[in-house]
Order: C-alpha cells, then structure tokens, then sequence
C-alpha cells in the first residue's frame, strides 16, 4: 500500500479500548497500542472520531466501574494537541450504509467511516478494527471505498 498522501483513519472501539487496556498493563500489546504509535509517527495519517464513538467507548469503561472520560481524555489530549485526531459530525440522514453488520453496536463505527468517506472523497480512508468478522474488507471496499484492516496490518503495511 505505503500510502505517501492524507489519510483518514476511523478506530474501531475495539481498537481504542485494547490500546487504553494495553496502556494500563491490563493486557499484553496486542497490535492496538503498535497503530497508534504508527498513527502518531506517519505524518499525514489523522483520526477521526465521532461523538457516538467517543459515548460507546466511555460507556465500556464506565461499565467497568473505570472513568471512561477521564481515559478517554487522557487519551485523546496528545492526540488533539498534536492535530492527530480530529472530530468528525454529521447527521445520521445523510449516510446510508450498503454493507452488511452482524451486530447492532458496530453501527456507530460504520456510520463514521462512511461519513468520513462522504466528507473526504478524495482521500484513502481506513477502518481499523480487531474483529475483521464484523466488517468485511472486501465488501467495504466494493460498497464504500474504505479499507478495513486490522492494527496488526496497518503497522506492517503503511
């Protein structure tokens, strides 16, 4: 791929939730931390969240008797500071998803990345997630034009 222009990542929950519990030593690296750093280090690749992501990750936290804000806050600080991650809004009218979810919670991530595909035509957008099960790459690409890999593969293939 090595992809030398803007790119537009969207991280699945499973992403962000497996790089805060690397982080906290709760468990072993397991690719989520190794695609953030990568993120951080390639200068024209950017995150971008949505509220309903940002809620869904809290909310695992919170369940957990953790302060799923705070983490979050610690999280995404460097991150925003950095222009690394940005904020993406759009109104749920506006996107029609034409791939197939097995589970209702992933609906929130597929409708961010195909908002950030609606917004930004012209650039490669990626879905990161660790379930490859819930959202089919090939069918992404074909219905959405967006690349779905896992952490493990965005960092051995930039």
């Amino acid at each position: 791929m090595n992809i030398n222009t803007a790119v537009e990542i969207v991280l699945d929950t499973n992403v962000v939730v497996g790089y805060l519990k690397e982080h906290l030593g709760e468990e072993p690296d397991a690719g989520s931390r190794s695609a953030i750093e990568a993120i951080r280090e390639r200068d024209s690749h950017f995150i971008r969240i949505s509220k309903a992501i940002r809620k869904e990750i809290e909310d695992h936290f919170d369940k957990e008797g953790k302060p799923g804000y705070w983490l979050l806050t610690g999280f995404f600080a460097p991150l925003e500071y950095t222009g690394k991650l940005k904020k993406i809004e759009y109104n749920q009218e506006e996107v029609t998803l034409y791939v197939s979810l097995p589970h209702e919670k992933d609906f929130d991530v597929a409708q961010t990345a195909v908002a950030v595909r609606n917004r930004y035509r012209k650039l490669p957008v990626f879905l990161l997630t660790k379930n490859l099960r819930h959202f089919d790459p090939e069918e992404w690409m074909d219905k959405h034009h967006v690349s779905v890999m896992s952490p493990e593969d965005y960092v051995a293939d930039p």
